[in-house]
């Protein structure tokens, strides 16, 4: 791995791999959050909302203030906040489209505050329709839809073609796929790996890229666990 990352490229971690001191319980999700900026591990972290907001799904403004103002007393500045979409409002009743619209429109607003790029949701999960619908408030807010492969999920798997499939088809700057780039996954985009090699890298487990920049993800020293490390692109090259 080279000593600097090439140009556009930025450090960053997922706040997901401070998991176990959230379940201390002896600090809030926001200062953990914000000590990973100021540990020196990285300036810029990823987020997930239903870890870090205790009004999710509603997202209260004044909680979403304050998170901010958490981050920014480190210099702690949020890429992306994993979002969560819950189809189900019983175990026997699943929500209606306009549900699904609604419960993801606060998640949308608390990632704008926190001055994110954009949120993510497994591949597939809200489909066509609801991509579709989304696009005004993502245009709006300036935000990126990613809908994220994972693991040995792969953009040649029936399941997961038609999912690639209407995000190629959108063709949006605001919904795009992220490839989650982990020991499970069988082989790597080979627009990933050419990238890798035009900044000079030959080590491809610990980097995430993207068209327009990427990003490294670290896991905070004491893990034993490393991070997953996805590459943030839309895949075309590599359906």
């Amino acid at each position: 791995m080279s000593a600097q990352l090439p140009e556009g490229w930025t450090l960053a971690a997922s706040a997901f791999n401070w998991s176990p001191e959230l379940m201390v319980a002896d600090r809030t999700s926001p200062e953990i959050a914000a000590s990973i900026g100021a540990s020196g591990v990285a300036s810029v972290i990823e987020l997930e909302a239903a870890q870090t907001w205790r009004t999710f799904p509603h997202l209260d403004d004044a909680e979403t203030a304050s998170i901010r103002e958490t981050l920014d007393a480190t210099g702690t500045s949020v890429s992306i906040v994993g979002a969560s979409l819950d189809d189900w409002l019983t175990a026997t009743t699943r929500r209606s489209e306009d549900e699904r619209h609604e419960f993801l429109l606060p998640q949308l607003r608390g990632a704008q505050r926190l001055g994110a790029e954009g949120i993510r949701l497994p591949i597939g999960q809200a489909g066509p329709a609801l991509l579709e619908r989304l696009l005004p408030d993502l245009h709006e807010r300036g935000l990126t839809l990613y809908e994220e492969l994972q693991g040995q999920q792969s953009p040649d798997k029936p399941q997961h073609t038609a999912a690639v499939e209407t995000v190629a088809a959108i063709d949006d700057p605001r919904i795009r796929l992220l490839v989650d780039i982990s020991m499970l996954m069988p082989s790597l985009p080979p627009s990933y790996l050419a990238k890798l090699r035009a900044g000079g890298s030959t080590r491809h487990s610990s980097m995430r890229s993207s068209a327009t920049g990427g990003t490294r993800r670290h896991s905070p020293p004491s893990r034993a666990r490393s991070a997953t490390a996805p590459c943030r692109r839309r895949c075309t090259p590599c359906s």
